[in-house]
C-alpha cells in the first residue's frame, strides 16, 4: 500500500504552502530542509516574472524539488 503522501501527491502533483514567521527567523533554511537542497529558491510573481523579494504574493520554488510552491508571510 502507498503512502498516504505519495497518493495525495499523485492526485495534486504539487502543493501550495504559506510559511508564516518573522523576517530572518530561518524559514528559508527551513525550507532548504524541507526540499533537501541547498540552493536558495527562485521567486517569481503571478505572471512567472523572476522577482528577487518574497512576498506574499510571490512563489518560492525550489528548481531541486517541484512538489512545493511556498509563499512568505513576513514583510521585511
Amino acid at each position: 500500500r502507498e503512502s498516504r503522501f505519495a497518493d495525495l501527491k499523485k492526485k495534486a502533483q504539487r502543493f501550495r504552502v504559506l510559511f508564516t514567521g518573522g523576517a530572518n527567523s530561518g524559514k528559508t533554511t527551513i525550507l532548504k530542509k524541507i526540499c533537501n537542497t541547498t540552493n536558495d529558491p527562485e521567486i517569481y510573481n503571478r505572471e512567472g516574472q523572476k522577482h528577487d523579494y518574497h512576498d506574499i504574493e510571490n512563489e518560492l520554488i525550489f528548481q531541486d524539488n517541484l512538489t512545493f510552491i511556498f509563499h512568505d508571510s513576513s514583510h521585511g
